[in-house]
């Protein structure tokens, strides 16, 4: 068990500078073959027919969701309590996505005046250590064999996808809500 712990600790921890580099040096507007900027707009941009590409926040939120739900539901099984290795590496998985998630910005950031960005992504970064410190709280209580435990814990991410939610994930035609 100690080396799942310590397995899990470094595969959340090893972030490559790699990816940490690509991440910041991407250019923000990708170029179309024309060299026009992607985009809303005339000239053949984003309009009828074409969608958005899924930005990579959305498939990290998406594995968080999914992931949850399906943790919940072992966690609710019977025979949970003889399942907790693999309930530990389902926990571990969304860990590091819950990391991965927190490096990303949310589209809706995009739209605020640049004076309010630095205090929304703070807002945002602190809401995404919540949801991992709330898994990380899952993982002791696993490890402690308390699956009722586990379970609490794992209730206290749904408060924290609500506030997140509200705050960061505007309805359609909308700005970012609060």
């Amino acid at each position: 068990m100690n080396r799942l712990v310590l397995a899990c600790a470094t595969l959340a921890l090893a972030i490559p500078a790699t990816q940490v580099l690509a991440a910041h040096t991407q250019d923000p507007k990708p170029q179309r073959p024309e060299g026009r900027p992607e985009g809303r707009g005339p000239g053949g941009q984003e309009g009828e027919g074409r969608q958005r590409q899924p930005s990579a926040l959305k498939g990290h939120m998406e594995a968080l969701e999914e992931g949850v739900e399906k943790l919940g539901a072992a966690l609710e099984a019977e025979d949970a309590a003889t399942k907790i290795e693999d309930l530990l590496k389902a926990v571990c998985e969304l860990e590091k996505v819950s990391i991965d998630a927190k490096s990303e910005m949310p589209r809706s950031m995009g739209r605020l005046e640049e004076k309010d960005k630095g205090k929304a992504l703070v807002s945002y970064r602190t809401q995404m250590q919540g949801l991992t410190n709330a898994l990380f709280e899952v993982e002791l209580q696993l490890l402690a064999k308390d699956v009722k435990k586990a379970k609490k814990a794992l209730g206290a991410l749904e408060q924290i996808e609500q506030k997140g939610h509200s705050e960061f994930k505007p309805r359609r035609g909308e700005g970012r809500g609060r």
